[in-house]
Formats: C-alpha cells, structure tokens, sequence
C-alpha cells in the first residue's frame, strides 16, 4: 500500500486503502495461480465474472531471495519510463503502471503466493483495484504525469 500510494502521489492521485474483500480475492487468486504455474500453466488474468468491479495486475519472479509485493509494484510502476503522456491510452506495455496509478482507483488488495520451479523459489503477486482502472477514454484525467520528469 504504502509504495502503491508513493507512486501515486507523483501522479497527482489519491492515496488508495487496503480493503479485506480486495486482500482476499487477490490472496486467494495468487495461491490458485501458483498452484496452476507450478504445474506448467501460464500466467493468466482472473476471469472478470470472479472479480466484479476490480482490475488486476499480475506480477511473478524466480528468485534467490523474496519477492515481495514491494518489488512487483516497483516493476508495475517502472512501466512508466515508456508511457506517452502526451497521447495517454492503454498500452500492453504500461497497463500496469497505468493501474497503479490511476487517480479513479480507490481501493487496493494485494496476494502473494510461492511455488517451485525445479530447484527455484517462485513468486506469484497480485494486485486487486477497485474501481478499476485503464478504462478506454479515461486515461487524460486518470493517468497524470505529475511531478514526474523521466
């Protein structure tokens, strides 16, 4: 939450709460989809019927070390290096970051699970937005640029 509203503040938007209900869709979603990587599945967006009103970022990394949620919204957030504030709109390249920082977002939950990948420690994390964000025509007043320089 707290580098989630970090990030945000350079774009002009309002800090975000954690909610139990986003918390848990994400955690339970996250344990659900390490499950499915570990037995070779890709990584795959929640139907939207199983989260009403939500968007969601999806994040996973083999480390030596944790994956924290810290770092995958670092990463989400990073997308902003190739984000074109002078023709806002979605892109498959910064609709993470988009999300993170989209001003009409209130609401944040957040998941983590593990699992293995041979002798490799793997990490799932999903971030639950409510109400969601990249929302085609919205981006100009959702997505600011803020104090950010890059």
């Amino acid at each position: 939450l707290n580098t989630h509203n970090a990030k945000r503040a350079i774009h002009n938007a309002p800090k975000m709460t954690l909610k139990d209900d986003l918390n848990k869709g994400a955690q339970d979603y996250a344990v659900k989809l390490a499950a499915k990587m570990q037995a070779g599945s890709e990584l795959v967006h929640s139907a939207n019927d199983e989260r009403p009103n939500q968007g969601e970022n999806l994040a996973w990394g083999c480390y030596s070390g944790v994956y924290s949620c810290v770092k995958a919204t670092t990463e989400w957030y990073n997308e902003v290096k190739d984000y074109d504030f002078n023709n806002p709109g979605f892109s498959g390249a910064t609709g993470h970051f988009t999300q993170v920082v989209w001003k009409g977002s209130s609401e944040l939950g957040v998941g983590r699970a593990k699992y293995k990948e041979g002798a490799n420690t793997c990490y799932v994390v999903v971030g639950r937005y409510r109400p969601p964000g990249n929302m085609a025509g919205a981006f100009p007043a959702n997505v600011l640029k803020g104090s950010y320089s890059g």
